[in-house]
């Protein structure tokens, strides 16, 4: 894969944009405004680099086994890789760790943004009811030791999904 591959295959996730947040010559690619890849536009000597998101331990486990991949350039050394592109030797590899890095972001979300993402992948709108019923807190003392019982109060929620259309 070449740079532009990776940057239309980064594009092809649901949800992805692309942006320059940090300068020109840097382009991050981000699923919910979380970032799950970026890469320098410019050249570095054994060639163009992408940084991905990754498993603390998968992580280490890439980088024993494939020369190109080392710990993250310019970020946290135990979550992100930078992978040399051209050095890759299967495309199907380097895809592979980009939805990696995807799906790592997505499992840090909240519970509300990852309902969201799940709905844009399959292109269906999510309609959500919710029922609060409520218990009142209530306070007694006990006849032997005089000290007080307070009884918690209760919430049940009850969350009805409806998947329909978009």
């Amino acid at each position: 894969m070449d740079i532009e591959e990776v940057r239309e295959f980064c594009l092809s996730v649901k949800g992805a944009e692309e942006c320059f947040p940090f300068d020109d010559t840097v382009l991050v690619f981000k699923v919910m405004d979380k970032m799950f890849a970026f890469m320098a536009l410019d050249r570095k000597e054994r060639g163009f680099m992408i940084n991905l998101k990754c498993d603390s331990e998968y992580a280490i486990e890439l980088r024993e086994h494939h020369e190109c991949v080392i710990p993250g350039y310019h970020s946290n050394k135990k979550y992100w890789n930078s992978v040399y592109i051209e050095e890759v030797k299967k495309d199907t590899d380097l895809k592979g760790w980009i939805l990696h890095s995807v799906d790592e972001v997505i499992k840090k979300l909240p519970k509300k943004k990852k309902t969201t993402t799940k709905t844009r992948k399959s292109g269906k709108k999510t309609v959500k009811t919710q029922t609060t019923v409520q218990t009142a807190t209530t306070e007694k003392y006990t006849k032997k030791s005089k000290q007080k019982v307070v009884t918690k109060k209760v919430t049940t929620t009850v969350t009805t999904t409806t998947t329909v259309a978009a």
